[in-house]
């Protein structure tokens, strides 16, 4: 029998996975465009990138603003952001630094990505421009969020708080699935999107 809360992570992930198979389709059919493999690469993530920032931060955007939060919200996204939260808590009750920064990737780095990705797909060479801008507010927004998480737990990582217990109110690494997919994985995409790059100049 599924329990509620296995069913509850089992569509958050197979929510993502809905997204990454998607951006998997969109650079298929650009294979079409006869585009080489590095360009369809970046491509891929571009898209992937697009839709993460637009159709997951954005409705966490949403649910987070005006007196609602993840926390006391219901509906799909809800749920989904609900199940990211058991691993940093701050994603259930609106932070201020979390959604700010959020609400910039959803109405800047998003439609970036998006446009940055149909350059590339038509070829133009102007995308080299956009894409050097992207890289930078992605990673101007992970310095934020490395920023405000350094300031939540790394003083604890330093006072030597043993591995598997709550490390602050906000952080739970006591579940390996939280820890490794949603805290390090998850967040790691951004890291792709770079190495993508790297990838499209050697093709």
């Amino acid at each position: 029998m599924v329990t509620a809360a296995l069913a509850q992570t089992l569509f958050s992930i197979g929510y993502v996975g809905g997204l990454l198979a998607a951006a998997w389709g969109a650079a298929r059919l650009a294979q079409h465009r006869g585009l080489p493999h590095g360009q369809r690469l970046l491509y891929f993530w571009l898209v992937f990138d697009a839709l993460i920032h637009v159709f997951l931060e954005g409705p966490f955007v949403w649910l987070s603003v005006q007196g609602r939060t993840v926390a006391t919200s219901r509906g799909f996204f809800a749920s989904v952001w609900q199940e990211y939260s058991y691993a940093d808590h701050r994603w259930a009750v609106a932070d201020a630094g979390i959604v700010s920064v959020e609400l910039l990737t959803v109405v800047l780095t998003g439609p970036l990505a998006a446009y940055t990705a149909w350059l590339v797909l038509r070829r133009d060479p102007g995308y080299h421009v956009w894409l050097v801008l992207l890289c930078g507010a992605e990673l101007y927004g992970d310095y934020v969020r490395v920023r405000l998480t350094q300031m939540t737990f790394v003083p604890e990582w330093f006072a030597h708080a043993p591995v598997g217990v709550l490390l602050t109110q906000s952080l739970s690494t006591d579940n390996p699935l939280h820890l490794y997919f949603y805290l390090m994985a998850s967040n790691s995409c951004r890291a792709l999107l770079r190495l993508s790059r790297a990838a499209q100049k050697e093709a």
